[in-house]
């Protein structure tokens, strides 16, 4: 079910970016820095800490409802009374009405996580899932449509709060769940003492997300900022399935095996194969076509976007990789290694944001904050295998061995695939489709010659569903 919410959100932004400019994305991204920052003040946590409770009552529930819709009203108050200053900072009248219209957001969001949480807690996480797809279909009709009249930014602005809307409904609709009059500070004190951790660990980690886009916003137009935001975000999608994923099937079962060390360096070891394999085969087919996909998907008017794609797709493997041994640690009861690193390379980029910063307009290029973010990615990829090494003691050769293994397996159908598309003339979606077949031939190919792990794994699996036996 996830997978179809990413499908459909996918879906949707393509259908409107080939409607709109990249000058309205732009515009969008410039309100989603500050919009984003309300939404994680309203729910503060609080949601988390409902369903981490062991035991909640109508009392917990009902004060957490209360406390969020007088966060969601404040929100949306100052939302709404910050929309010059921010139209001033960021040179742009425009802005203006646009803030000021999507200031109703965060109320609405309030509203929605009581029921939302309630779900969870309750694991009834298909009821969730349906509820956002509704929303995001009921917004994309509505984007769509407010697109082909020409009504531009708005388009996105009004299927914005369609999204909130819809799914708000439809989460108190299937919660069943109604609010008491009742407010109690003890019962607040004793969630806030959980969700508070969350609350400031999630605020520090989002000024640190969004420093970037606060720069590229303040030193280049609209248009450029709608390029660098739309390939960022294309190259973090992939990332963020991934990451999902590793939540959902590899988190528990390291959890379990963190008492059996050797067991567990075994386990981590086959799945850093599986991991490495699928983050570098996957992004570096979707790096060498990124022009074609851009071009293809978005059209020309998006071309400006695809240097920045290319970047975020380096960043968005190495994510994969380091999203693996985070959970390894955490499931190995190391949370505050994980702690510890985030401050210190949030403190590294922010000083080197600050860096670019001070030179201005007159040298800046917006790729320059993607290429410290790689550089940063990377020396966290590092570090994390230096922990992995000393503390279930498998050597950096040994962590290393399968990712520039599968690096160098890559090569060659990297570059049958750019001989495809520089020496031979098809249209770009004829190249799209022959670049993907004869990337992923040659790599089934070379799979099976070099007989590889993975590749023998997959033959095995197919001769057991079709005759029963291994």
């Amino acid at each position: 079910m996830s997978f179809s919410n990413f499908f459909v959100s996918f879906i949707v932004g393509v259908v409107l970016a080939r409607l709109l400019d990249p000058r309205d994305f732009g515009l969008i991204a410039m309100v989603t820095v500050f919009t984003s920052l309300f939404a994680l003040i309203v729910n503060a946590g609080t949601g988390s800490g409902l369903v981490q409770k062991k035991e909640i009552s109508q009392i917990d529930l009902s004060t957490v409802f209360f406390y969020n819709i007088g966060i969601g009203l404040l929100a949306m108050i100052s939302l709404y009374c910050l929309a010059k200053p921010l139209s001033g900072f960021y040179e742009e009248p425009r802005l203006i009405r646009i803030i000021q219209v999507l200031s109703i957001n965060p109320l609405i969001q309030s509203l929605s996580i009581v029921p939302m949480e309630i779900m969870n807690r309750e694991i009834r996480i298909k009821e969730r899932a349906i509820a956002q797809m509704i929303g995001q279909l009921g917004a994309a009709g509505l984007g769509v449509f407010l697109a082909l009249s020409g009504y531009g930014v708005w388009a996105l602005v009004f299927a914005s709060i369609g999204s909130s809307s819809i799914s708000m409904t439809l989460y108190w609709v299937q919660g069943k769940w109604i609010p008491s009059m009742a407010f109690s500070r003890a019962s607040f004190k004793a969630i806030w003492s959980f969700s508070g951790k969350i609350f400031y660990s999630n605020m520090v980690d989002q000024i640190v997300q969004k420093v970037d886009t606060i720069i590229v916003v303040k030193l280049v137009n609209p248009t450029t900022l709608g390029f660098y935001e739309k390939g960022k975000n294309l190259g973090q999608l992939p990332a963020k399935q991934i990451t999902s994923i590793l939540t959902r099937s590899f988190f528990p079962i390291m959890s379990r095996l963190q008492t059996k060390p050797s067991e567990f360096v075994d386990f981590f070891q086959k799945n850093n194969r599986l991991i490495s394999f699928c983050s570098i085969s996957f992004y570096s087919a979707l790096f060498i076509l990124s022009d074609l996909l851009i071009l293809c998907l978005y059209g020309y008017k998006w071309e400006g976007t695809i240097v920045f794609f290319q970047y975020a797709i380096l960043i968005g493997m190495f994510y994969s990789l380091n999203a693996y041994r985070i959970y390894a640690l955490n499931a190995l009861g190391f949370p505050r290694l994980t702690l510890k690193r985030n401050i210190i390379f949030s403190a590294i980029k922010i000083c080197a944001f600050s860096i670019v910063l001070t030179v201005g307009k007159t040298m800046f290029k917006a790729e320059w904050l993607l290429i410290l973010l790689l550089i940063i990615v990377v020396l966290n990829f590092v570090w994390l295998s230096l922990d992995l090494r000393r503390i279930i003691n498998v050597p950096i050769r040994d962590q290393w061995k399968s990712v520039y293994g599968y690096a160098i397996l890559n090569a060659l159908p990297l570059v049958l695939v750019w001989g495809l598309k520089y020496y031979t003339d098809f249209s770009n979606w004829v190249s799209l489709g022959l670049g993907g077949v004869v990337y992923f031939l040659a790599l089934i190919v070379l799979l099976h010659v070099t007989k590889d792990e993975i590749w023998s794994g997959v033959k095995r699996k197919i001769r057991a569903q079709k005759f029963g036996y291994r």
